[in-house]
């Protein structure tokens, strides 16, 4: 698999995770459950934009 491909598998994964702290802010819930959903969304599609400017 090509480092872009990679990258950009790594940036929707993550961005899934942000819109599940989205989902979880329009719910209602927790403050502490939305930050850390959303800290590792960022962090995942952090890593994917790394990934995809640095390999390829």
């Amino acid at each position: 698999m090509s480092a872009t491909t990679s990258g950009l598998l790594l940036m929707t994964f993550g961005m899934m995770f942000v819109g599940g702290a989205y989902s979880f802010y329009k719910q209602k819930i927790t403050w502490v459950a939305q930050l850390i959903l959303l800290l590792v969304g960022l962090a995942i599609s952090g890593y994917g934009l790394y990934v995809m400017l640095n390999y390829s």
